[in-house]
């Protein structure tokens, strides 16, 4: 009896080991947790690029260049580096979201170089397609964002060269030509801050039919 448990035993550790094995030598395991850690990697640097981003874009609200108590010759002259280091920023936030797109489009293509032909198409195809439009959306919103501090940046430069005044936290200026050519920049910072909020409500809504589209495809794993 105890030679047949044993035996039984035997079997089963046998088996265990056996499925095991199968498990890791199947192609499509395999390729599902590459798929898996490409998801969480990429999903990762993301995160991590939007903490730095929510932290530069507070640090540029906080300046408030335009307040007429910011319009000092001290507080332009500080606002002209930190508006100018912003417009920086994005440029280098873009520059990383390409590259990160194209990483991640590369990774996806050797994978399906791996696949059978008929599931390679299809291989990861919803990640990829929320992912796209995800980032691409962001990136429109941060170009819109690079047009408001562009023109906000020409108007601080503007004042800096200036003759002005703060009356009561008031702009006052000695010229009317001065103040005429003011105005018409203010038109440009406000007709390009209603772009930006539109581009604000197109990529948020993006992100949120992005993340129903990941979580419909992949489940709650998704972050």
């Amino acid at each position: 009896m105890k030679i047949r448990l044993q035996i039984v035993l035997l079997l089963l550790v046998v088996l265990f080991f056996s499925s095991v094995s199968a498990q890791k030598k199947d192609p499509m395991a395999i390729m599902t947790s590459r798929a898996s850690r490409l998801i969480d990697s990429t999903m990762g640097a993301i995160n991590l690029r939007a903490e730095r981003f929510n932290q530069e874009l507070q640090i540029i609200n906080l300046t408030k260049p335009l307040d007429a108590t910011s319009l000092t010759p001290e507080k332009i002259a500080s606002s002209i580096i930190k508006v100018k280091d912003f417009l920086n920023y994005l440029e280098v936030h873009r520059s990383l979201s390409v590259r990160l797109r194209k990483i991640t489009d590369d990774s996806v293509k050797a994978m399906r170089s791996e696949m059978p032909t008929r599931v390679r198409e299809d291989f990861l195809k919803e990640f990829l397609e929320a992912y796209h439009k995800d980032q691409e959306s962001f990136d429109k919103y941060t170009l819109a964002l690079t047009k408001v501090y562009v023109n906000v940046s020409e108007v601080l430069t503007f004042l800096a060269g200036a003759k002005i005044s703060l009356v009561s936290d008031k702009i006052q200026f000695d010229s009317k030509d001065d103040y005429e050519h003011y105005q018409e920049m203010m038109d440009a910072v406000n007709k390009s801050n209603k772009k930006l909020i539109t581009a604000s409500a197109d990529s948020q809504k993006a992100t949120l039919e992005a993340s129903e589209a990941m979580q419909k495809a992949y489940g709650s794993g998704v972050k």
